[in-house]
């Protein structure tokens, strides 16, 4: 799983470039599903560092809460 780490968090960063020119261009909607995807992915990262992957977008998301945003390791409103 921690061998997905640095190929998940290129993606991620992928993600937020393509969201950067997305903006510049003016497709605001399209950017803000390319910076989300980014997050998320970025998310599917910190849990593989965890060991741990998810096979649905809602796993991921409960994941993220269960391990980050219920212990407070992260602050709790990245989880909204």
């Amino acid at each position: 799983m921690k061998s997905a780490v640095p190929h998940l968090m290129t993606r991620a960063a992928r993600n937020l470039t393509e969201a950067e020119d997305l903006l510049r261009l003016g497709h605001r909607e399209a950017a803000i599903s390319r910076a989300y995807y980014a997050m998320f992915t970025a998310t599917r990262a910190l849990l593989a560092a965890e060991g741990l992957t998810f096979s649905s977008h809602a796993a991921v998301v409960a994941g993220f809460g269960r391990m980050f945003a219920k212990p407070e390791r992260l602050d709790r409103k990245f989880h909204r």
